[in-house]
């Protein structure tokens, strides 16, 4: 009788990078005489590249920094509990002046050396601290981005396993049997059928590239346009890279979060022939009016669909971000990458109103003038004017900073009508929030509680503003001589805490497929398994179509 075979104990070689390929494996005695088969890396290169959302990429000063040295973390967004209290501590500690003069987009740059993030884990899936740090792993915030991080590079990474019970064959990993069986348990209900599984005639399809693993961050106090080229370049460099080292290696798939997704229209409307795809995660493709509810009166502390303990997380997170407008807007103010963030010129009108009560005690809700929401923005007189002048330079950087402020202003505009339009690369793939539990700002309205007679549109509209309480209040005074406090309402529309339902959904038409889903806030959508997941399906059909 014949001897039995040992089974095949199969290795995966890694492309370095200098581009040569290892594989690892542990010494074992003489009598071992298991044989180890090396699987090498196809030849043909997909790089896939996530893009963060705005704060979610380190900063660090550079030469002229009036706050810092050169080289001293800027914004580094904490990761764990020790490091929030820190953070915390911080920046309620900074003043409006100091908080200007560190978040400064021209003295600040991507902090590429914040490694010390990176969890040890990384070695688990094959990647060494070297290879992070040179694929801009470093360069976003890991506790929101390290988990979908670490989801691609596992998935795409093992493609097939040894078959032990049939010597010299295969059959598909884990991770992608998995992925079915996650995709059945999805919290994008709505979505099932739409989205098919993943065969195993497709994971074999999927096996013959490669696909590292990229990280991009963007200095996002910079337009959207200076970090969409900046991004483009970055793409050109790993393409060549790859091309240098012998690979066949074309083009790129793009994940985003956030303002990322901006970044990266404005990139791919740059070289579409140079991105097989993308996936849009949590976009405000038309801004959000949370943006100017946090310049008009500071970041909100509290949500009504929140309890208790989100809303003391939310209190903790506005200290850091500056719970007064006094504190937003130098930064926000002298920040064209956060101006863009603004309800656009597309964004469905009228989301800006003010709400008085009549003598009989009724409601009356009358819309806030902004047909040009780009003139609304760099207008400093009305009573619910975006800035106030007084608050745009602390750190007196500017010799007319109203000038400058309108200069960005119209930055952003350009951004939004050129670079930007309604652009979407063909293969475009959306998810977004639309949680009752996750509400956000789909409008805002300026809330007047006394009650008071013969209010109009007109007579509202021409009020003068006396004063604003460090809350947001505002007291105006009517031409009529009537004297009303107005307050900032509360989140009033399904989303993500952050994004309305109104602008993630903005790209219906134009995407692929535009994926409603619940169960997550803004900045946790890829901390989701179910939305991990739903990325790792996407990217798959974007590759699958591409291969």
């Amino acid at each position: 009788m014949s001897e039995a075979k040992e089974p095949t104990r199969l290795l995966t070689a890694q492309a370095t990078s200098n581009g040569s390929l290892q594989a690892k494996t542990l010494l074992t005695p003489t009598a071992c005489k298991t044989r180890a088969k090396i699987s090498v890396p196809p030849d043909r290169v997909l790089p896939i590249i996530f893009i963060p959302g705005i704060m979610g990429s380190n900063l660090k000063a550079t030469a002229g920094n009036k706050a810092l040295k050169p080289g001293e973390p800027a914004w580094r967004p904490p990761n764990g509990t020790l490091e929030a209290k820190r953070e915390v501590d911080r920046w309620g500690a900074r003043s409006p002046a100091t908080r200007q003069k560190i978040l400064n987009g021209p003295t600040v740059s991507i902090d590429r050396d914040a490694t010390t993030n990176l969890n040890p884990l990384h070695e688990s899936i094959g990647l060494s601290a070297e290879e992070a740090k040179e694929n801009g792993w470093g360069e976003v915030h890991s506790e929101s981005y390290q988990a979908i991080l670490f989801a691609l590079r596992r998935q795409f990474n093992a493609f097939l396993r040894p078959n032990l019970t049939s010597p010299g064959g295969d059959t598909i990993s884990s991770e992608w049997a998995g992925l079915n069986v996650e995709i059945g348990h999805s919290e994008w209900k709505e979505e099932k059928g739409l989205l098919s599984e993943i065969s195993e005639c497709d994971v074999r399809k999927l096996a013959e590239l490669h696909y590292p693993i990229y990280a991009c961050g963007y200095n996002w106090l910079n337009s959207n346009a200076v970090s969409a080229d900046a991004l483009k370049q970055r793409i050109e460099q790993i393409i060549k890279k790859w091309q240098g080292l012998g690979r066949k290696c074309e083009k790129v798939i793009l994940v985003t979060h956030s303002m990322g997704g901006l970044v990266a229209r404005a990139c791919a409307k740059k070289i579409p022939d140079k991105i097989a795809g993308v996936v849009h995660g949590c976009m405000p493709a038309l801004g959000a009016p949370a943006c100017y509810r946090r310049v008009a009166c500071g970041t909100e502390k509290s949500s009504p669909s929140k309890r208790t303990a989100g809303n003391y997380l939310m209190g903790k997170v506005a200290i850091v971000l500056g719970d007064t407008a006094a504190r937003t807007v130098p930064v926000i103010g002298n920040s064209v990458g956060a101006l863009e963030l603004l309800p656009n010129h597309l964004y469905p009108k009228p989301w800006l109103f003010a709400s008085v009560k009549d003598r009989v005690g009724e409601d009356r809700v009358l819309p806030l003038p902004i047909d040009d929401p780009y003139a609304f923005y760099a207008d400093t007189q009305p009573w619910y004017r975006l800035v106030s002048p007084e608050l745009l330079d602390p750190a007196e950087n500017h010799l007319n900073a109203v000038t400058m402020y309108k200069q960005n202003v119209k930055a952003a505009e350009n951004f939004h009508r050129g670079s930007l339009g309604d652009y979407y690369h063909p293969r475009t793939y959306v998810f977004f929030g639309a949680d009752q539990d996750e509400l956000a700002y789909g409008k805002f309205t300026w809330l007047a509680q006394a009650e008071i007679a013969g209010v109009n549109e007109g007579s509202l509209t021409n009020g003068r503003l006396e004063a604003t309480e460090s809350s947001g209040i505002r007291r105006v005074r009517l031409q009529t001589d009537q004297c009303l406090h107005f307050s900032p309402s509360s989140q009033d529309a399904k989303g993500d805490g952050t994004v309305p339902y109104q602008s993630g959904a903005a790209p219906g038409g134009r995407a692929i497929r535009t994926i409603r889903a619940s169960g997550f806030d803004h900045q946790g959508g890829y901390n989701n398994p179910s939305m991990i997941c739903l990325t790792l399906l996407l990217v798959s059909r974007i590759a699958l179509d591409y291969a």
